[in-house]
């Protein structure tokens, strides 16, 4: 809004000359934001006093229907702000089910409203990995070497040149905006002394990571069942059953 005022002040005006009514409709024309303006002369100094306009907020748009279950689960909690719970504590949910109502009121005058609440229940996820844990691997043993030149014109320019032989390695490929670089990680063989211990805790911290990044906020893992099989080839299949308390309310109604 200053800037609206600076672009038509001129310095070096007398103030006779100073017209503020005039000031106030040009402002006002190079700025819809204005709500009302006030320009007047106090000594030797012009004072502006502007009024933003204020937007008045978007009200949500109420919806209508009942809400839904998005996964299976069986209720733990049940909090309802607007409508009918369809649900009570211990109950066995599918997805899809209605868990509360859009009505309210009495039996014989009931009337619609647009549902909202919480229902908590235990969902369960069920997550595997496969672990050797007898023979041997290929594994970095904390050797690295690189590669770093420039492409020019499809031709690359080396300013570092590998230079280590590595029989076994992981080559990771690096793209800067002017540099490019080669990373090359040495393998050696090894022998894998796991016990059932170790096996557990690597794949519990690995698999939990993993559910974590599709829970939502609220959602907490009360519990974990987890199994271990032996396979032929001197691995192990690791399964945890996960009960994770969570809302499983749908965000929007429909119609059901």
């Amino acid at each position: 809004l200053w800037e609206a005022f600076y672009s038509i002040y001129v310095s070096g005006i007398k103030k006779q000359d100073v017209d503020v009514k005039l000031l106030e409709r040009k402002v006002e024309d190079l700025n819809s934001d204005i709500l009302w303006i006030r320009i007047r002369i106090e000594g030797s100094t012009l004072k502006v006093t502007i009024e933003e306009k204020v937007n008045p907020p978007i009200i949500a748009e109420s919806k209508m229907g009942n809400l839904t279950a998005k996964t299976s689960g069986e209720v733990t909690r049940v909090y309802v702000f607007s409508g009918r719970s369809k649900v009570h504590v211990g109950d066995v949910v599918e997805e899809g089910d209605i868990l509360i109502e859009g009505i309210n009121g009495s039996e014989e005058n009931p009337y619609e409203v647009s549902p909202d609440g919480v229902v908590m229940a235990n969902t369960f996820y069920e997550k595997s990995m496969v672990l050797k844990v007898e023979g041997k691997e290929m594994v970095r043993n904390g050797e690295i070497d690189k590669d770093i030149y420039l492409n020019i014109l499809g031709k690359k320019i080396y300013l570092k040149k590998a230079i280590k032989g590595f029989e076994e390695y992981d080559k990771i490929k690096v793209s800067g905006k002017l540099f490019k670089k080669v990373y090359y990680y040495e393998k050696e063989e090894k022998e894998i002394t796991l016990s059932e211990e170790d096996i557990i805790r690597i794949a519990e911290e690995e698999l939990t990571k993993s559910l974590y990044t599709v829970l939502t906020r609220e959602a907490k893992i009360i519990d974990k069942i987890i199994t271990t099989k032996d396979t032929e080839n001197g691995e192990v299949v690791i399964n945890i059953l996960y009960i994770v308390e969570q809302n499983i309310l749908n965000d929007e109604p429909g119609d059901y």
